[in-house]
């Protein structure tokens, strides 16, 4: 017979496993740092503080230029948009002042046959 454990300390892990882990960790970490100092160190050679001012400004010209042409576009783009409402709103008059303009004309007429008929019977009776 054995004597009685809790499940608790049957199940528990020597301490000696944690201290492999660390050390795996370790080594993976160590191996990771050199993989990206071989990777660093096989590129280009580091500019120098002159080439490196040139290069940061050229980069700040280009993306000036880039904002320059941006809001020459948004401009241009608000330009043609106000256009574009103008011409909408231009052809929205036409067509209500065509509407008003088709009741005027056959009021008109209807107005000028009524009166040419009173005319025309006014003389008759004469």
């Amino acid at each position: 017979l054995k004597p009685y454990r809790p499940l608790s300390e049957s199940l528990a892990v020597p301490s000696r496993p944690h201290s492999l882990c660390r050390m795996a960790r370790a080594a993976t970490v160590f191996i990771l740092f050199a993989i990206v100092a071989s990777v660093a160190s096989a590129g280009e050679p580091r500019p120098t503080k002159e080439e490196w001012e040139a290069k940061q400004a050229n980069e700040t010209a280009a993306k000036g230029a880039v904002i320059a042409k941006e809001k020459k576009g948004a401009a241009v783009g608000k330009a043609i948009e106000l256009m574009e409402s103008l011409q909408a709103k231009v052809l929205a008059e036409g067509e209500a002042e065509a509407k008003t303009y088709e009741k005027f004309a056959c009021f008109c007429k209807d107005t000028t046959e009524d009166k040419l008929e009173a005319i025309q019977k006014g003389e008759d009776e004469k």
